[in-house]
This record gives structure tokens, sequence and C-alpha cells, in this order.
């Protein structure tokens, strides 16, 4: 599935009342590549165990072959290798890390939307199935992970998802929550503060730059204070040192959590949508995509690294 979305010309700042010019960053950095992947990919599974990430299955070519391929990267090393196949060749998996296992969820399989949960043991460099799938099979879910729950949220099949479950990992057993308010596909969710962030997506009116917060205590959805800096799906977010980083195409912004301030840095040196990124000691990695050239969409393996300067931006 390819997600070519238009972007729209909205304030960059949630907390102003009125758009004006671009405020000031309160950081700078720059963009740096690292070793890619083995494989072209798009739409991949990732997280980060013990220091290193995992890039897991996704798809490649026009056609959107899937793939059960898998790749771990060594920052130390500044190299990939493979790692054991995954069981269920998919794509536009939820994926998330709880303790050294790597939980991938659903997605986009050669024979359709897929409730599979596949867990993957680093330490063994072996699968394992879940004995319970997801209850709600779909693909371009939103996932997090709380403790040893696994937050799932909206999704696709046949169209936008408003569907929330979790899932205990502990018991392998999943339980359904209140729905999203904003059905939704092709976006990300982080926990901020002991709360699901579910930001931006796509839906039959188009992407969004609404985010919805749950509160696990109270199982209540409210809309959040904070918006996108646009309307955006299909795109990469990771959380460090309290700012929330997110990249699409030429487009790279953090929001400060403590003062709800976005700002505009550098983007990635390749433009691509369909990615994902992970944080190792401070550093965030955007890893795969989907980038365009010459009227085509071609998967790429870059990987690249953005460096925050040791100077703050005043």
């Amino acid at each position: 599935m390819r997600l070519l979305l238009p972007f729209a010309a909205l304030c960059l700042a949630a907390a102003l009342s009125a758009c004006g010019g671009p405020p000031k960053p309160l950081l700078s950095g720059h963009w740096v590549r690292k070793a890619s992947m083995n494989e072209d990919r798009s739409w991949i599974g990732m997280a980060a165990v013990a220091g290193k990430i995992y890039a897991i299955g996704g798809m490649v070519g026009q056609l959107g072959n899937r793939l059960a391929s898998s790749e771990v990267y060594d920052p130390g090393r500044n190299e990939w290798r493979p790692i054991a196949r995954m069981p269920t060749a998919r794509s536009s998996t939820g994926t998330a890390a709880v303790g050294d296992n790597v939980y991938v969820i659903g997605g986009y399989a050669e024979s359709g939307t897929t409730d599979v949960v596949e867990i993957y043991d680093t330490r063994a460099d072996a699968w394992r199935v879940n004995d319970m799938p997801l209850p709600t099979k779909r693909f371009d879910m939103a996932i997090a992970a709380m403790g040893p729950l696994i937050y799932t949220a909206g999704g696709y099949d046949a169209g936008a998802m408003n569907t929330v479950e979790v899932l205990d990992t502990q018991t392998g057993r999943w339980a359904s929550l209140p729905p999203l308010p904003t059905p939704r596909y092709a976006f990300q969710a982080v926990v901020v503060d002991g709360k699901l962030w579910a930001m931006g997506g796509r839906n039959d009116t188009g992407a969004t730059d609404v985010i919805e917060v749950y509160d696990p205590a109270k199982q209540v959805w409210t809309r959040g204070s904070a918006k996108l800096p646009e309307p955006l799906a299909g795109y990469g977010a990771v959380l460090v040192s309290g700012r929330l980083h997110i990249a699409k195409y030429d487009k790279h912004w953090a929001l400060d959590l403590k003062g709800g301030r976005w700002s505009v840095l550098p983007p990635m040196l390749t433009s691509r949508h369909g990615l994902q990124l992970a944080v190792v000691d401070g550093f965030v990695y955007a890893v795969g995509g989907c980038a365009t050239g010459d009227g085509n969409l071609y998967d790429v393996a870059r990987n690249e690294a953005f460096i925050v300067d040791s100077t703050p931006v005043p």
C-alpha cells in the first residue's frame, strides 16, 4: 500500500493563537548517513531492544511483495546482520518490544489482512506464535507498549477503524478498550506520562493532525491539547529526551513536551514515507521507507541518524 499525501499549510506551533513566522527551534542538529539495511524495505515493523534496532518484515517492489526477512542493527559497530525469518511474511504490522521480546501483531500478508501475533526472542534468535491472535484483524494500526501491556489502536481492513485492543504479554490474553474517537490508519502512538497518544493518520476524509489521548486509569479518550504540525500519515515518530520527533519526506519536527512547542528541524537526507524512527543512546534513527524518483516509487534500505548539537539554540 503506497501513501502519497499532500501537505496542508498549517501553523507549526500549536501553542500559538495565530500563525506567524516559524518559531526558533529549541535545539539544532544534523543528519548523518549510517550503514544501510541489507534489503530495501518499507512499511516495516521496528523496535529497539538492549541498544539494538530490529527491522521486521515489510514490503518491497511496485507489486508490494511482503517480506519475512528481518535484520538487526548494532549502532556501536554500525552494521546490520540478518536474524531468523518471521514465520508469516507481512508488512504494515504493529510492532512493540516488551523486555527482550519483540511482538509483531497483525499486518498485511500475501493472503491479505491478518490477525497473527508472532513473538521474536532477541536472545534466542527464535520466533514463536502467540496462542491468542489479534481479536480484530487489521494493518497500519498504531501501537505502543506500557509495561507488560501492548496497546493497538485503529488500523485498516476494508476501511479506517477505531478499534482499540490491549494485549497482556504476561497472560497472552487480549481485552477490548473504548474505541478511538477518530477512526484512522497509517499513524503512530507513543506513551507520555503513562498515557497513550494516538497521533495523525488517515481516514475517508483524508489525513488528520488530531492527537487523541487515552488514560488507562480512567479508561477514557480525550482530545490532546497539542496537534501535529500538519495532517500526516505514513510518517515515523519517536520520543527522546523530552521531545517527540516526527519525520516524513522533507519534513522533520520536534515537540517539546514540557513547553508544548513544535520546532522545525533539518530534514532527513533521504526524503521518504512509510519509514520508522527508533532511538538508541539519545540518537534518532530513520530506517527504511518508500522514496520517489523519476515519477516512480521505490523502497529503500537507508538508515540515517539525527545528531543533536551540543549547544541548544537560544
